[in-house]
């Protein structure tokens, strides 16, 4: 859009420019004028109209150095590769190029465009945009005179950006002057119609149809000052509230913030961003606020480095998620990218707090943007993403010396890791993800110049002491890594410059000697859950982050003041078992650590006592909830905490508090059970978040208590015993009142003052008879009402009904009239369940709320016969529940509804479905009591439906495809009489609950099945057996005609379900993993992927003959299944158990080993040994071992295998003999008639004779001695 004012500037400046000697023009402004637009329009305009025959641009809001400053203006000048380039042609990266060739290439091309030039008038412009940011012109001007043609020095235009000193603030004279002097322009600000203009042409459609939006658009071009910049992020943040689902903003709320304040209206938009986002903006800014621009593949590489990405298999699905997060925060306007794909933020952004909990100190895996100063750190390179590797050329150098590298587990897997990184003596940056390797290569040791040095995930590292001598290691990480139980001692010997040490999630014990890193300021030790306590920290004067947040055995410091960490930022003992803390202040040296803002002490529940916290004078934050001993905080410790603005002490004993003199926003007291009475909260005029849910015994507060709360934007008295509110009519600001289970709650009055109010919960105030008709008469921005179990008869008069969004009435016995439906044009929700005494509800007034997401209905009285056909315009629908309503069609038509993810007929005299094929996206089907149903149609499309409720139908047979409904969670059967109705030939898995309440199966009977294979089943979680347990002689049965896996329920996301392998689902372990079918049929079952012993399977296992374990990091050996469990196992598949180190170890297992037939094991990393001298393996015929690295011998006896007859062993690398018998003479192994060996590098002998051997198939095993003929020879005599 044409902006009047900035083309009548850009004509003058023009003008200017053209002059034979204007040979520098100024841009000036203040932050978000427009500068950096107005230099691209003069550079773009002085092209096309002749001034110039090349431009060069430089953006000096980040630091060049020599070659970074040539290479810029090379990419420009398309003199060589850029590294985008670099992303379609990796040839390319190694591209030779020192930089005194590089300039002259430089000087060549410019020759060359001024030789295709037909006008010699025509000069060279340069444009340095935002000077003074991070350089200056004096240090670039003399740079380019070896690279700008001697014809065009003294004719070179210069064209500088730069800022006003205000720190990026807005200030009120911005831009009232044009020509400040010759050759220097001033940029200004909009006039009121452009500001206007642009902000109608910067916003969507939703923002500009709001009522008020006219009259408020006048506001919040005047609180920008009329920057275009300003406008822009407003614009940008009043489209993202609009986009999404606010649980903090209605469009109306922010306007009107936006009118008042824009910063509020910024900071509180990007608090509600989504975690992926969330992070990345705050660190971005944290970047930038040092380091002004980096190159967007930087950028995500600072992102992926930090943790900000998330676990991933491969490095490529994490880049590509990093570049979806760059778009997404371009897209809101946040981020900015500019020439030569650089990515800068808008100056205004960099003032906002970090308000989060933790902050970027606390979520930073490493705070390579603030542990790094600019002097000794030259950033990431360029950077670029090929072939799962991120990586940079050192070009500046002769050769192509690779300087950063960032790489997965999976990707270095394809490479021999000594000799892939020995080639790399320069690299400075060294990131590896997940990598599968218990030692280091030891070309890391000769990297003299690493500086950080990043390992990640490295679950199976045992040993870090080859990187002790990297001196110049600046950033370590090594986390994760759980099978790394010590750090040698002198590990940090050499390594004086470290500044950010992260050791999270190692099974240490105690920390190595850190005495000589002087310089850290980062030590981050979360998760390391055996880690008891640490040396004296008072030494680290530079300590920022103090991490130790879920160390559980975490107890005590040594030291006892931490008063001269005078640099701390945050400390972090969230969850740990700390009892006491040092004190904060040394009164003669350091009365105040000034700089700690971030106190977290979440989940300490065996911390009783604080020291005085008055010396933290800069504290933001102090969480002590979950601090459940705590009973008293002394009332000096909120002296001089002007900067305090959130204090939690949820779930304390608290029962007395001072507030005086303080400025929170953030109070929450929720579930403060000693807590009586509402403490004086009159100081608290900042407040905006008051949370006292839970406090169970809360039955005092003083009427005036909330008066002076004017800023009180939520107030939460959920579960308390209050009987009635004190008066809260005068808070004008208030946006959510949550009374939610305020059972002694009977009268509501006193709340019609809540004119903002957009969220009223009344939920389970289940003495609440009386609303004061009044009550909602000014509550025009109301968008959630919910009543539910409230005794009320009526709903008081709504003063603007077609505002509002939730109305949720479930339970409302006594309630006789709702309000006009067909004015509830916005209404998304309407949950009527359970108001039985409602007059019948006609269907009509249903259809035109075409906005509904959710309709509940269920035990409604609706009037008419209630046709699903005819509520088809509703396809906004995503539940629907008609429990119940017995004036429901028969054959209901459902195809319109495809954004259904629950569907509730229960109860309804529903005989029939024509189709369910268009519900794609249903979760839950529930049909209970539909006593007419008979049959369904075909399920298969249903591919994500979790619960089917099919319970009190007639239904005599399981429905088609449903053996394909994977996400299956929970499954109530009909009364299915006979168990050949349930068809267990075409089901392969059971889901979590599966209820066979009404069932009449009483006898089992034989599964008929075509395939010779006996049906492999799915078992999600271990209920089903409890039902086989009750009913013995199915499960007996069953568990010899089918073969169950049991796979957990991942709790974390629901209802994510564990899917086996086509594998597993073919029951291959019979036919290619060594288990002979048996002739008769057995009982067999695997257990896949536990963290504890499923306790409901130790009556089904006394019974199972053939089982299987795979990924059950709760067994360290066999025995932890209990031996009384595994009486008749006679075959045994070990796969992927982490923590299993030996199988039999101890005398209980003898009777294990004694009936031990077959015994398979794979992938066991700590596996030690098979079995000790006391156990015998009598009956093992079939013995395979698979990749069992920590592996040095089978078994000390062959005694303890005398009936083996198959062997074989592969990859085990660290096996050096068989058998290690301490007899002078070999001892003999007698059936032993089949011995494989593939890849033992150590193997040197047998250490048995094998008198039956008939099939020996050494391979790769270069120091193994042994031949067949030597191995039954020994056995002949003499």
């Amino acid at each position: 859009m044409a902006l009047r004012k900035l083309e009548r500037q850009k004509k003058d400046i023009l003008e200017e420019l053209k002059k034979e000697n204007s040979i520098k023009i100024i841009l000036e402004g203040e932050a978000g004028v427009g500068k950096t637009w107005m230099a691209r329009e003069i550079c773009e305009s002085a092209i096309s109209g002749g001034i110039c025959y090349a431009s060069l641009w430089l953006s000096l809001n980040m630091k060049f150095d020599d070659w970074l400053l040539y290479e810029s203006i090379a990419r420009q000048l398309s003199v060589h590769f850029t590294s985008e380039e670099w992303e379609h042609d990796e040839n390319n990266m190694n591209y030779e190029q020192t930089l005194e060739s590089l300039k002259r290439r430089i000087l060549t091309k410019l020759k060359a465009l001024r030789s295709a030039n037909q006008d010699g008038n025509k000069c060279l412009i340069l444009i340095l945009d935002d000077e003074g940011k991070k350089m200056k012109e004096d240090l670039i001007l003399p740079k380019l005179k070896t690279v700008i043609p001697e014809s065009d020095q003294n004719m070179l235009k210069v064209v500088i950006s730069r800022r006003n000193d205000n720190g990026g603030q807005i200030s009120e004279d911005a831009g009232a002057v044009i020509k400040v002097e010759p050759n220097v322009f001033t940029i200004e600000s909009l006039s009121e119609d452009e500001s206007l203009a642009l902000l109608r042409h910067s916003v969507d459609k939703r923002v500009a149809e709001v009522s008020d939006f006219g009259q408020l658009s006048v506001a919040i071009a005047k609180k920008s000052f009329h920057l275009p910049a300003a406008i822009i992020l407003v614009a940008g943040a009043l489209n993202y509230i609009g986009q999404h689902d606010s649980k903090i903003w209605t469009m109306e709320s922010a306007l009107e913030e936006a009118a008042n304040d824009l910063i509020p209206l910024l900071q509180c938009t990007y608090d509600m961003l989504p975690r992926r986002l969330d992070d990345c903006f705050w660190h971005s800014m944290q970047l930038f606020s040092r380091y002004g621009g980096v190159h967007y593949n930087e950028l995500i590489t600072h992102w992926l480095i930090e943790g900000y990405l998330g676990s991933f298999n491969h490095l490529e699905e994490a880049y590509d998620h990093g570049h979806q997060i760059l778009m997404e925060l371009i897209n809101c306007g946040i981020l900015k990218i500019q020439e030569d794909n650089i990515i800068v933020m808008e100056g205004l952004l960099l003032n906002l707090v970090d308000r989060r909990h933790r902050g970027f100190f606390g979520t930073a895996s490493v705070g390579l943007a603030s542990v790094l100063d600019d002097e000794k750190w030259r950033g990431l390179g360029r950077v670029t993403q090929i072939d799962g590797i991120i990586k940079t050329l050192l070009t500046g150098k002769k050769g192509d010396n690779i300087s950063t590298i960032v790489i997965d587990g999976s990707r270095l897997s394809r490479e021999v890791p000594q000799t892939f990184f020995q080639y790399m003596p320069e690299l400075e940056v060294l990131v590896l993800f997940n990598p599968r390797l218990n030692l280091l290569p030891s070309s890391l040791s000769k990297m003299s110049n690493l500086f950080v040095l990043v390992l990640r995930g490295c679950d199976l590292l045992e040993d870090v002491s080859c990187i002790k001598d990297l001196k110049n290691l600046t950033v370590l990480e090594i986390s994760n890594a759980f099978s790394l139980k010590k750090i040698p001692d002198n590990l940090f010997e050499q390594m004086s410059h470290i500044r950010s040490l992260n050791l999270s999630g190692l099974s240490i014990k105690s920390l190595p000697s850190i005495s000589n890193l002087k310089e850290l300021r980062w030590l981050n030790l979360r998760q390391c859950s055996r880690l008891e306590d640490l040396p004296k920290l008072q030494a680290f004067t530079n300590l920022e982050v103090l991490d130790l947040c879920s160390a559980t055995s975490f107890k005590r410091f040594q030291d006892k003041n931490f008063a001269p960490l005078q640099k701390l930022q945050i400390l972090d003992l969230s969850h740990t078992k700390i009892q006491r803390l040092p004190i904060f202040q040394d009164a003669k040296v350091f009365p105040y650590l000034r700089n700690l803002k971030r106190l977290l002490l979440n989940g300490c529940n065996c911390l009783a006592r604080l020291p005085s916290l008055k010396p933290l004078s800069g504290l933001q934050i102090l969480d002590l909830s979950g601090a459940v001993i705590l009973k008293e905080i002394n009332d000096e410790s909120f002296e001089k905490k002007d900067d305090l603005k959130v204090l939690d002490l949820s779930g304390t004993l608290i029962s007395q508090l001072s507030f005086d003199n303080l400025n929170i926003c953030d109070l929450k007291l929720k579930g403060c059970s000693n807590l009586e009475e509402l403490p004086c909260t009159e100081t608290l005029k900042q407040l905006e978040l008051l949370d006292l849910s839970d406090a169970c015994n809360l039955v005092r507060i003083k009427d005036k208590s909330f008066e002076h709360l004017k800023l009180l934007r939520c107030l939460n008295l959920s579960k308390t015993k209050i009987t009635s509110l004190p008066s809260i009519s005068n808070l004008p600001n208030l946006r959510k009142l949550l009374l939610r289970d305020c059972s002694s709650i009977k009268k509501l009055q006193n709340i019609e003052g809540l004119v903002r109010l957009e969220v009223l919960d009344l939920s389970g105030c289940r003495s609440l008879t009386v609303i004061q008709e009044e009550s909602f008469k000014q509550m025009s921005r109301l968008q959630t009402l919910n009543l539910s179990e409230a005794k009320i008869k009526c709903i008081p008069y709504l003063c603007n009904p077609s505002n509002l969004l939730h109305l949720v009435l479930r339970n409302c016995t006594n309630l006789e009239k709702l309000p006009p439906l067909d004015s509830l044009s916005k209404l998304e929700v309407l949950d009527l369940s359970g108001s039985s005494s409602l007059s019948e509800i006609k269907a009509e007034s249903i259809e035109c709320l075409t906005s509904l997401e959710i309709l509940d209905l269920s035990k409604v009285k609706v009037e008419g016969t209630l046709s699903i056909s005819g509520l088809s315009n509703l396809i906004n629908l995503r539940q629907l529940s008609l429990q119940d309503c017995l004036t429901l069609e028969s054959e209901p038509h459902l195809e319109a509804f495809t954004k259904l993810t629950v569907l509730d007929l229960s109860g309804t005299a529903v005989r029939s479905f024509p189709s369910l094929d268009k519900l794609s996206q249903l979760c839950k089907l529930l049909l209970r009591g539909c006593s007419s149903l008979e049959k369904l149609p075909p399920l298969k499309s249903l591919r994500y439906l979790q619960v089917l409720d099919l319970s009190g139908t007639r239904i005599k047979k399981l429905p088609d495809g449903i053996s394909e409904l994977t996400c299956l969670t929970h499954l109530d059967l009909p009364d299915l009489k006979v168990i050949e109705e349930v068809g267990w030939e075409n089901i392969n898995r059971i889901p979590e609950e599966l209820n066979w309440d009404q069932c009449s199966i009483s006898q089992p009977v034989e599964i008929h099945s075509d395939n010779k294979q006996k049906p492999s089943i799915l078992v999600n979680g271990t209920k089903f057996f409890q039902f086989l347990k009750e009913n013995s002689k199915l499960g007996e049965t069953y568990l010899k005609q089918i073969f169950f896996s049991v796979y957990p329920m991942n709790q974390d996301t629901d209802p994510t379900i564990y899917r086996p392998n086509d594998e597993l689902m073919n029951n291959i372990y019979f036919q290619l993993k060594h288990f002979s079918h048996p002739k008769e049929r057995v009982q067999t079952m695997e257990i896949h992927g536990f963290n504890e012993f499923p306790s409901d399977l130790e009556d089904i296992l006394k019974d199972v003959e053939y089982v299987f374990l795979v990924e059950n990091v709760c067994m360290t050996s066999l025995s932890d299944l209990g031996g009384g469990n595994m009486k008749k196992m006679k075959g045994c598949w070990l796969e992927r158990c982490s923590e299993l180190k030996s199988i039999l170890c101890n005398g209980t297992d003898v009777e294990l080993g004694e009936n031990l037939e077959i015994l398979c094991v794979s992938n066991l990393p700590k596996l030690q040994s098979l079995c000790s001298e006391k156990v015998n393996f009598n009956n093992l015929q079939d013995l395979h071992i698979d990749c069992c690295t920590m592996l040095e011998s089978i078994c000390p006896l062959p005694s303890q295998l005398e009936n083996l007859k198959i062997l074989q062993i592969k990859f085990c690398e660290r096996l050096k003999t068989v058998f290690t018998s301490n007899k002078s003479s070999k001892c003999v192994c007698p059936r032993l008639h089949t011995l494989r060996l593939l890849e033992l590098p150590e193997l040197t002998s047998i250490g048995a004779m094998l008198p039956a051997l008939d099939t020996f198939d050494p391979r790769r095993c270069p120091k193994l001695k042994d031949s067949k003929e030597s191995l039954k020879r020994e056995t002949e005599p003499l």
